[in-house]
This record gives structure tokens, C-alpha cells and sequence, in this order.
């Protein structure tokens, strides 16, 4: 890679979100990386003047500022990355900021090649009693069923060329990022997490996240990606009601059980888990 291509490419939505942008800029610190960066904004259809305003200020200082017609933060950050140069993409939301911390250590992670997507636990700030989550390590049948990595997550653009990008038929907006992480772990990719708060959530109540209160919407979506995903959904299911079995088995032979767990912690005898994994395959 030569000396001036960026190795991170931070892409940035923005929608009526001028007021913020300057201080999510600010954030990403580029004197306290050692790696050169690049920052593309899309403006995803704005209408407030301060946001225009605001765009057209940066485009004069030497922003890459691309403009559409509003579809939404999929096809925002589809387009973003369609013109993004770095080996690796970051999304920052508009109104969130960054930490040189997360940068560099989620490239340091990316950059050992065991890893294609790399997130932490996001610190919320603003009017955080409308909406926070909670971030923990990597576990497919807790994703399956509900989303715990935020959008603002390192990953490397392979993931987002074999996800075909993401996907913009989703009925709401709102969860076009839970379905590209399970999309990415259906193509094989790999999770790390930081236990660590290294980006700043802002929680807004006009934003998308604070809006999605809907049950029904949120039905519909989550119908569609497991509609998506059903050959995924499906054998995570059979893995797990297999394993209830075998436990369910082994803890009613009540003579030899107490030998039977022995062997699964002296590692001598394969848990329910290993033999769920050579049945129905390992994917992480």
C-alpha cells in the first residue's frame, strides 16, 4: 500500500445533522493515528439549511462531501464505501464521535488478519435515558436474536463486498446493521470485541434509533432477516436443541453423570457443545 493511500476510510451519513458534525470530526484526532485516513460524508438528502451550509463549509476545506437523494442510512454508507479507498471502513453516525483509541487498536487488531470485524461498548451521552444497549463478546445465538453491535464497528471492505453491501430492501430503517453483521458471520467472518468504551453514542430523540419504538416495524424486520437467513436461523436452532438433549441426557444418568462432567472439564470426553460442532459444522 503506498505511503498516501488511506488505510481507514471513516464514513460518515448525515441527515439534518450539520449541527454535530463539526465536533464528530474533531473527534477522530488524525495527529493521534499513524495511519493515514481518509473521511467521506453523504449527505443523505438534507434539508436544513445549517446542515447545507455546514457541507458546502467542509467541500470548501477539502472534505470529500458526496451528495443523494434521501434512501436512508444502508444506502448512505453503501454509497460511501462505493468510493472509499481504505483497506478498512469505519461508520461513524453524524451526531456520534470517535476515539483515536478505538481507531488504533481496531486497526492493530484487523491488521493480524484473524479478525474481519472489530467493535467495543460505545459510552451514551445526550439524552441517554431514551435508548442504550448493551455490547458483549461475540455469540451468534444472542445476535440471531437480537442486535448488540452498533453500526460504528471496524471491518474490513472485503466484508462489505462479499455482503453485497448493505441491504437497502429491509422494510425500516433501523436495523440495516444487525442484518449485515449476521450476513457477515453467514459469509465466514470473523468478531473481536473490545471490552472497552471507545466511541461516544449520542442519543437524540429525533433520530432514527429513538423513533424505532414500533413493535410491529420491528416484527416485520426481523421477519425479513430471518426470512434472509433461515438456513442460518435454522441450524442454529437444531445445534442448540441438540445440545439440550445431549445435556438433558448425560444429567439423567445419574450414577455416572458426576464422571461424565469430570471428563468434560479434564477435557477427555467431548461436551454436548464439540459434538454439536462436528455435527452441524463450525462457522466462527
Amino acid at each position: 500500500m503506498e505511503k498516501d493511500t488511506p488505510l481507514l476510510s471513516i464514513i460518515m451519513p448525515c441527515f439534518n445533522h450539520g449541527r454535530f458534525l463539526q465536533e464528530a470530526l474533531d473527534s477522530i484526532q488524525q495527529d493521534k493515528v499513524p495511519h493515514a485516513l481518509e473521511v467521506i460524508i453523504v449527505d443523505d438528502g438534507s434539508t436544513d439549511a445549517r446542515t447545507l451550509s455546514k457541507l458546502e463549509e467542509l467541500k470548501q476545506q477539502g472534505v470529500v462531501v458526496l451528495h443523494q437523494k434521501n434512501a436512508g442510512p444502508a444506502a448512505a454508507r453503501n454509497t460511501a464505501i462505493q468510493n472509499a479507498s481504505g483497506k478498512y471502513i469505519l461508520p461513524l453516525d453524524a451526531d456520534n464521535k470517535l476515539t483515536p483509541e478505538y481507531i488504533n487498536k481496531g486497526i492493530s487488531i484487523l491488521e493480524e488478519g484473524k479478525y474481519q470485524v472489530v467493535y467495543c461498548t460505545p459510552l451514551f451521552f445526550g439524552d441517554a435515558a431514551a435508548r442504550t444497549f448493551t455490547s458483549f463478546p461475540f455469540d451468534i445465538n444472542e445476535l440471531l436474536a437480537a442486535n448488540y453491535i452498533d453500526n460504528c464497528a471496524l471491518f474490513t471492505k472485503e466484508v462489505w463486498v462479499k455482503n453485497n453491501g448493505y441491504d437497502t430492501r429491509i422494510p425500516y430503517w433501523g436495523h440495516e446493521d444487525w442484518e449485515f453483521w449476521i450476513n457477515a458471520y453467514a459469509n465466514g467472518f470473523s468478531f473481536y470485541f473490545i471490552p472497552e468504551k471507545l466511541f461516544y453514542y449520542r442519543v437524540v430523540e429525533a433520530s432514527v434509533a429513538t423513533q424505532f419504538k414500533d413493535k410491529q416495524k420491528q416484527q416485520d424486520n426481523h421477519q425479513y432477516i430471518i426470512q434472509k437467513h433461515y438456513q442460518l436461523y435454522l441450524g442454529q436452532f437444531l445445534k442448540l436443541n441438540y445440545i439440550r438433549k445431549k445435556y438433558k441426557t448425560d444429567i439423567t444418568r445419574f450414577i455416572v453423570a458426576p464422571f461424565i462432567f469430570l471428563g468434560y472439564l479434564l477435557h477427555m470426553v467431548k461436551t454436548p457443545f464439540q459434538k454439536a460442532e462436528e455435527k452441524f459444522g463450525k462457522k466462527d
